[in-house]
């Protein structure tokens, strides 16, 4: 039981390597001056809208959240606070989707520092989101779910893999991540 616990955590990690690697590749490129890879910040904003907002996100509204709220009522703040974020989360993606159309539209220093900018700032609230999870929301949902509960929960968490980090089963994700190791200068990819 609990497999859904492990691949909420591993999922989070994903998220924040792919998130790492990204600032990585901004710094460098503005500390060498290289063209930007526009390529590479679209496959990764793509990677995020499908998985993030289509998968891992709808399973803790859809099924985790509620079932905390029906077992604790106490929860009800922290869960409806996180889905919240789970919107904002959205918005701050548009806006890097947004920013990086300008860049690559108009280019220039100033564009560029916008998009570093909104994806620091998404980079950032993830990563407060995240935690807030992992250190109000586990502890919660590991001493308030039954084990009928987890059954339920970890078949619909196992129902999928992460089609960028797991055994990529479709071929646009696969080339997503062989593009993103490729492109990706070193150390942050294979560059």
């Amino acid at each position: 039981m609990q497999e859904s616990l492990e691949i909420i955590k591993q999922e989070h990690r994903r998220l924040g390597a792919l998130l790492i690697c990204l600032d990585g590749v901004l710094s460098s490129v503005a500390a060498s001056g290289n063209a930007p890879d526009f390529e590479l910040y679209h496959a990764v904003i793509g990677y995020l809208e499908d998985f993030l907002f289509r998968y891992h996100h709808p399973k803790e509204d859809q099924y985790l959240f509620p079932k905390l709220r029906e077992r604790c009522s106490s929860a009800e703040a922290l869960t409806r606070e996180l889905e919240q974020q789970h919107e904002r989360g959205d918005v701050l993606l548009d806006g890097i989707r947004n920013s990086l159309g300008m860049y690559q539209r108009h280019g220039g220093d100033d564009f560029r520092v916008d998009f570093e900018s909104a994806v620091h700032a998404y980079h950032k609230y993830e990563w407060e989101h995240i935690k807030r999870e992992e250190t109000e929301l586990l502890p919660l949902v590991r001493e308030y779910l039954n084990e009928d509960d987890w059954r339920e929960i970890d078949q619909v968490f196992s129902s999928h893999t992460d089609p960028l980090f797991g055994k990529p089963t479709d071929d646009k994700y696969r080339r997503l991540f062989e593009e993103i190791a490729r492109r990706a200068p070193a150390p942050h990819g294979l560059g």
